[in-house]
């Protein structure tokens, strides 16, 4: 969540902080080319991971771990009416005023 908001046919991946402690923390957007490797260094000797919903892992420290985009991809099913731009309007109201005008009138 608190990710950004991609047109459907960027390609890209996103790293998105999952609770961040940090209000700095933000979404970083890089090519889908790229390979992401993490070496985890930490004063235990194992930690835990998890990743979109899968099983959890234990893993030792210093493993190094290697994240890059899938050799397939997911079908969606989307109406044939739908522009991208024109949902995002509809579904954030962008351009709406909300303010209640009758909220406001002393004649009420």
């Amino acid at each position: 969540s608190g990710g950004p908001i991609i047109a459907p046919d960027t390609k890209a991946l996103i790293i998105n902080p999952i609770c961040p402690h940090s209000l700095t923390n933000r979404p970083v957007i890089i090519p889908d080319s790229s390979v992401i490797t993490i070496t985890v260094r930490t004063e235990y000797s194992e930690f835990v991971i998890g990743a979109d919903g899968r099983d959890v892992r234990y893993c030792k420290t210093r493993t190094k771990l290697s994240i890059e985009k899938a050799p397939f991809s997911a079908h969606l099913v989307k109406p044939l009416t739908s522009d991208f731009l024109d949902l995002l309007h509809q579904k954030l109201n962008w351009g709406e005023d909300f303010r209640d005008k009758k909220r406001w009138s002393h004649n009420s």
